[in-house]
């Protein structure tokens, strides 16, 4: 899981999304990291594993040395409301929700 504060519990806890997606690009040392976790409106705790998560992973891509050459690692977060949820997303966490798979096809990218 990736670790954030819950304010809720007031205590460190882990938030493990329900899929996480490791794909590599099959020519290059390209891999690409995702977190997909869908949600309910009811969840309140969303906005801080958002924040804990770009603490943690503070650039979207990471040049990692290895004995062959270079690794370039993406890593992003998705998050899906559930089906029929209506909830209220700032601006400041749009990019990462998704409400249907074209528009996140559109993300991944």
């Amino acid at each position: 899981g990736i670790i954030y504060y819950n304010q809720n519990k007031e205590r460190i806890t882990d938030f493990t999304p329900d899929f996480i997606f490791w794909m590599k690009n099959r020519n290059k040392n390209e891999y690409l990291i995702l977190f997909i976790d869908p949600h309910g409106a009811a969840f309140r705790s969303v906005d801080s594993k958002i924040d804990w998560f770009e603490k943690i992973f503070n650039q979207e891509e990471y040049d990692y040395p290895y004995s062959k050459g270079m690794l370039k690692i993406k890593v992003k977060l998705f998050l899906k409301p559930a089906h029929g949820s209506k909830i209220n997303i700032s601006e400041k966490y749009r990019k990462y929700w998704f409400d249907n798979f074209v528009d996140f096809a559109g993300k991944i990218s």
